[in-house]
């Protein structure tokens, strides 16, 4: 069932630790993007991976009484925008700001997923970073990608979001330019190293270029250091969704019914 599957979700994508209010904004959160990823798959053999692609899924073993208990609190409740469920993206730190999903992903823009200020996850482990890259592993993981560069020169951000989020990035190699998707490339690289495309500065130093940046993840939807710290401040998880989610509703749809 989709809840006996969220109690096992909440603990590795929320924190067991963190408020109640928190937890049960990250139940609406995650039922509502596993609710969406089991309509696109209706035609499939599996409704969602166990992995980052889907959300994080690691066995009964996970559950917490806390979680758990979020979960309940929030049977059935999933974020609708004018009547329709709607992707409910979400990611550790956003930095400052939340992106719009049509600049990450060829998606429509969408009101609750259009980006907000964010000043509330500034306590995150994650809200500054700095990470070192080869111009030598640049080279290699272009080559593993089919995008063959001579040796790497320069790197630079381009097509930079009203958030500070570098959408593509220039490589500059012995012959030419290359522009890549900023997105992709995290990827690549390694989205645990290269946090997040909202690079503050890129420099070059001891042979390697040295980024730094602010935020985790793609910077889309509700920010969860941020929901942490909301939830710490005593606002209630619908609160906490409609800032995040601006326009939608916090609905319990047919067949949801205790």
């Amino acid at each position: 069932e989709l809840d006996d599957y969220l109690k096992s979700v909440i603990p590795f994508e929320g924190n067991p630790s963190w408020s109640l209010e928190s937890l049960k904004a990250q139940a609406v959160v995650s039922r509502t993007f596993a609710l969406t990823k089991m309509l696109a798959r209706q035609n499939e053999e599996y409704d969602v991976s166990s992995g980052v692609m889907s959300q994080v899924y690691t066995g009964k073993q996970a559950e917490h009484e806390r979680t758990s208990e979020a979960v309940d609190a929030t049977r059935g409740e999933v974020l609708l925008y004018k009547g329709k469920i709607f992707p409910a993206y979400f990611h550790s730190t956003c930095g400052g700001a939340t992106t719009a999903a049509a600049l990450v992903w060829r998606v429509k823009p969408l009101e609750p997923l259009s980006g907000v200020d964010c000043k509330f996850c500034q306590r995150s482990p994650h809200y500054k970073w700095e990470a070192q890259v080869t111009p030598a592993e640049i080279k290699a993981k272009l080559a593993k990608q089919e995008m063959p560069v001579q040796d790497v020169l320069g790197i630079r951000t381009d097509k930079i979001d009203k958030t500070g989020r570098a959408h593509k990035f220039v490589i500059q190699s012995t012959w030419a330019e290359k522009t890549v998707d900023a997105d992709a490339f995290r990827v690549w690289i390694d989205p645990m190293r290269l946090k997040s495309n909202r690079i503050t500065k890129v420099s070059f130093r001891d042979g390697a270029f040295v980024f730094k940046g602010k935020g985790w993840g793609h910077g889309v939807g509700m920010c969860q250091y941020g929901m942490k710290y909301l939830g710490e401040l005593g606002y209630g998880y619908q609160e906490i969704l409609g800032y995040y989610y601006p326009g939608a509703q916090v609905t319990r749809p047919k067949g949801f019914e205790e």
